[in-house]
């Protein structure tokens, strides 16, 4: 049964790898919004036609377990590809780690014996999640670099007698990435005739930063009860602005704790690593056997807990 799910796994990771490397699904928004933007001179091919032309039964599975997974800890997985902004669906990236794991699991148990079959497929999920954590961070960070100079913009364009739209058009053109893609989301969706306060509230979702949704916040009140546009976001921009400023001070200020918690978290599995390689007999009653197993497993959970506590006694959360 093992055997069958794993050559499932790896011919729908197969597929999907490949069908990236030739030129890639695009992505939803792309094809939601296909038909709607395209001239009317050149033939309107439905989306969800033109993927069923390649591959309608891997797609079909990919709907399917979709629809089978929903619920909170799903929403949580797909929120952080969306906000990682891989080139894969979640479902996608889902089979693609099954594989993995199936795979890190036959090498493991070839390697260091039947334990790797519980280990592996943790590893290799805490490294997806690790990873998308890390993308949709610099990501974020990326964003909110940014931000001051998006604000500085639209308020110059407003100035300048342009409408909002229109300002935040010329800044979406302009702009580097990730504020262009997003952006440009924002007014592809109301052309679709979403409202613009709904725009932003799904951008301040997709991008969870504290300053953006202060933004947000601030444009929609403006909106509900009128005034000067262009002077609320020359003051929201010098309000970001001294916001970041002391992040970044207080960055610097825990930057040796935040350093002393990660040393802390990667030393214990970095050495267990280097015995094993140096000693593999001396290490191998932690893999082999119950008592080891259980050891490794009580071993993880206290350094995971130790590193949650000492992340959150350095963390900025409450400071800014």
């Amino acid at each position: 049964m093992i055997g069958f799910l794993a050559a499932v796994c790896a011919i729908v990771s197969a597929l999907l790898f490949a069908r990236t490397l030739v030129g890639g699904d695009k992505r939803w928004l792309a094809k939601r919004v296909a038909p709607h933007v395209t001239p009317r001179t050149a033939p309107v091919v439905e989306p969800h036609r033109q993927r069923a032309s390649r591959h309608p039964q891997i797609d079909a599975l990919l709907d399917a377990t979709e629809r089978r997974l929903r619920g909170r800890a799903w929403e949580s997985f797909s929120a952080r590809v969306e906000r990682a902004d891989v080139p894969f669906r979640a479902v996608e990236l889902l089979y693609l780690g099954c594989t993995c794991a199936f795979l890190a699991a036959a090498f493991g148990v070839a390697a260091i014996g039947a334990g790797a079959v519980l280990i592996a497929p943790l590893l290799v999920a805490a490294i997806v999640w690790l990873v998308l954590g890390a993308r949709a961070r610099r990501r974020l960070a990326a964003f909110e670099q940014q931000l001051p100079d998006i604000l500085a913009t639209l308020a110059s364009s407003l100035r300048a007698g342009h409408g909002f739209l229109q300002s935040l058009q010329a800044v979406a053109a302009d702009a580097p990435e990730p504020a262009r893609k997003e952006l440009r989301r924002v007014l592809a969706e109301t052309r679709l005739g979403r409202p613009i306060e709904e725009a932003l509230a799904d951008l301040a979702d997709r991008i969870p930063s504290e300053d953006l949704v202060f933004v947000v916040t601030s444009i929609t009140v403006q909106r509900q009860v009128g005034g000067s546009l262009a002077h609320l976001f020359e003051t929201v921009n010098e309000v970001v602005r001294r916001r970041q400023a002391f992040a970044r001070k207080v960055r610097a200020l825990t930057a040796t704790g935040r350093a002393s918690a990660r040393v802390l978290a990667v030393l214990p599995f970095a050495l267990l690593l280097f015995l094993t390689a140096i000693n593999h007999a001396y290490t191998a009653p932690l893999y082999t056997t119950r008592t080891g197993q259980l050891l490794l497993a009580a071993s993880a959970c206290s350094v995971g807990v130790g590193s949650l506590i000492l992340r959150r006694m350095a963390s900025l959360k409450g400071t800014v």
